[in-house]
């Protein structure tokens, strides 16, 4: 399978890590940019790209922290088929790292 991932550290890195050692075609994104992002795909046999490069992706799933999302490009799934699935792992902390919202 063919599988985005969005996001590296906590959630999205052990998901992308054992997505890979299970033999799926992981491509790995985050918004620290390629350089910084190169040695983990490496290290786990999956391969480093923009979050735009994920076409051809069978399911792509988004594990930033809750403020990173409202500064995903708002295009991002333009080209995305309606067919794939996009999960979001909802890494939201409210008190120790995101803000409360309130509620």
């Amino acid at each position: 399978m063919k599988i985005g991932v969005i996001g590296t550290v906590n959630i999205g890195g052990t998901f992308a890590r054992k997505s890979s050692a299970a033999g799926h075609d992981v491509r790995v994104a985050n918004s620290r940019g390629l350089e910084r992002l190169g040695a983990f795909a490496d290290e786990i046999g999956a391969t480093a790209v923009d979050p735009a490069e994920f076409e051809g992706a069978e399911v792509i799933v988004i594990s930033v922290p809750f403020p990173a999302v409202a500064e995903l490009p708002k295009d991002l799934f333009d080209t995305v088929p309606q067919d794939v699935p996009v999960v979001d792992t909802g890494n939201y902390y409210p008190g120790m790292r995101d803000p409360d919202s309130g509620h």
